[in-house]
């Protein structure tokens, strides 16, 4: 006896739904086309492109401080010295 004879197998439908260069939802967060996606082992983010705008004189001042203290290591000062910190 053949389970099979009155089986009709579906095809995928997978290609008769979706739509291409729209937003979705990964992990409760909405991810459009435009967003910058930036990942690594520890996990992805999705910045849009305001936050990018807002968050750009953030990051160049940060580089220019992180300058700084290359310079300063460089130089021979001290990690206490350069960023602060207290000795044991």
């Amino acid at each position: 006896m053949s389970l099979a004879r009155r089986k009709r197998l579906r095809g995928p439908s997978s290609a008769e739904r979706g739509e291409i260069n729209r937003p979705v939802t990964i992990g409760g967060a909405i991810v459009s086309p435009d967003d910058l996606r930036i990942g690594d082992d520890d996990g992805l983010v999705a910045l849009t492109p305001a936050m990018i705008r807002a968050r750009i004189a953030d990051a160049e001042a940060r580089l220019v401080l992180e300058a700084k203290w290359e310079a300063a290591l460089t130089a021979g000062q001290t990690a206490e010295a350069v960023f602060g910190l207290k000795a044991p």
